[in-house]
């Protein structure tokens, strides 16, 4: 079975979702150029996947939300432009289509952002640098059977990896 936490996972498999849509994304760094590109974006659980179509068997990416901070981008001179930053790695950059859609997707992002143990910023948890806390990347790491077909299995999760 597919593993969440990774990009061998197809939108359909993905369903049911928190949020899903078009969003462009800054992309590009170091050799490549930094541009704006289309692309279809999945919120699952604390992982935010991006594919190139929704029809796509394989995600381009994804991000784990897990101590990211979500804001409005300011920086970026573009309307309903917004970010997903982290002190321990790059900062992505999203534009909605309108206000309405800016404001859904920061909402889900920010509730998705929000587990992870304040204590982990000094411990140096993470998955590819991000701060994330081991129970966040438990559960982004759960195959698709357990989140779809065990309603329970991310509370057991929590209950069982959180350190007291």
């Amino acid at each position: 079975s597919s593993i969440l936490g990774g990009t061998n996972v197809s939108c359909k498999s993905l369903y049911p979702n928190a949020c899903e849509g078009w969003l462009l994304k800054l992309g590009g760094s170091g050799l490549t150029p930094r541009n704006w590109r289309r692309r279809w974006f999945v919120l699952k659980g604390f992982c935010l996947y991006y594919f190139k179509t929704p029809q796509d068997t394989t995600a381009l990416g994804v991000i784990t939300l897990p101590s990211f901070n979500i804001a409005t981008a300011s920086e970026i001179k573009k309307k309903n432009a917004f970010k997903a930053s982290h002190k321990n790695t790059r900062t992505y950059y999203f534009i909605a289509d309108s206000d309405e859609d800016k404001q859904r997707w920061m909402d889900k992002m920010l509730l998705a952002s929000i587990l992870y143990d304040e204590s982990d910023k000094e411990s140096g948890y993470g998955t590819a640098g991000t701060g994330a806390s081991p129970v966040a990347t438990e559960l982004c790491s759960m195959t698709i059977e357990q989140s779809i077909f065990s309603p329970s299995a991310s509370l057991q999760s929590i209950s069982s990896t959180t350190v007291v």
